[in-house]
């Protein structure tokens, strides 16, 4: 498209987050030890070309670099296949052992294609071990048996309503999202929890980022979801058009727009 003259193809940084949840009431990922080597054994470089097409970062968190408070120092995950046996043997987790690995039916912005990043991470965690069965359902039925908790392995995605850091966490990760199952990890962290309280209540920025930064670290230490991808928002229209104004939500607002 970009080599289309007919077209135009615009692209600003996206306010969304690919990831995996990982269901905490389920064994095994209710060991940390485990939930690290899952992490660790995901090749995030190979799914964001071949998902992707390379048009997206690989996520190291909850937040997109986007977002003011993200937190810059946490590295890029490289995968390591040998530190993912060696945390599964530490947890004692049997080769072989099965796991549910469910895969979105539609296509979102954040995942384009859900049943190639399946195949992806099930050969992925074949490697070390375990065996994964990709399980998807109609739409519908899938939100609604995910948010029932009835997934170890889940991929959706976040886009933000606001931009703003709360958005982020509150809606996906906190103990009270987890009691109405949007927080598809099921994960509850009294830390996480006392932190993005606090943020909320705080009306200085500075002190909300670091607070922010701080929850951050929480997510990477405990690590509910495999982080996969912060894509960008892409936008393509017929190259005539002037004047229109790419809205960071996913909406579409034609004032000022024209074709002359």
């Amino acid at each position: 498209m970009k080599r289309d003259t007919r077209l135009r193809v615009v692209e600003i940084a996206g306010l969304a987050v690919s990831y995996v949840a990982l269901n905490t009431q389920h064994a095994p990922f209710n060991d940390v030890r485990v939930r690290r080597a899952v992490n660790a054994a995901i090749d995030k470089n190979a799914i964001i070309r071949a998902v992707f097409g390379g048009n997206a970062q690989v996520a190291t968190g909850p937040l997109p670099p986007s977002v003011w408070s993200f937190d810059a120092g946490t590295k890029v995950p490289v995968q390591d296949v040998a530190e993912a046996r060696r945390l599964l043997a530490a947890a004692g987790v049997a080769p072989g052992t099965r796991v549910t690995l469910w895969a979105m039916p539609v296509q979102r912005p954040y995942n384009p294609n859900a049943r190639l990043m399946a195949e992806l991470m099930k050969a992925d965690l074949a490697a070390i071990g375990i065996a994964a069965d990709i399980v998807t359902y109609e739409w519908a039925d899938y939100i609604t048996r995910s948010r029932a908790g009835e997934h170890d392995m889940l991929m959706l995605g976040w886009v933000s309503d606001n931009g703003d850091p709360d958005n982020f966490l509150s809606p996906v990760l906190t103990c009270a999202a987890a009691q109405t199952g949007e927080n598809r990890a099921r994960w509850c962290n009294s830390r996480m929890d006392a932190l993005v309280r606090e943020a909320a209540l705080t009306a200085d920025q500075d002190r909300r980022a670091t607070l922010y930064r701080e929850a951050q670290q929480v997510f990477a230490d405990e690590m509910p979801w495999i982080p996969i991808a912060y894509p960008p928002d892409i936008l393509v229209m017929r190259a005539q058009v002037q004047g229109y104004q790419q809205n960071p939500f996913g909406l579409h607002a034609f004032y000022g727009a024209y074709v002359p």
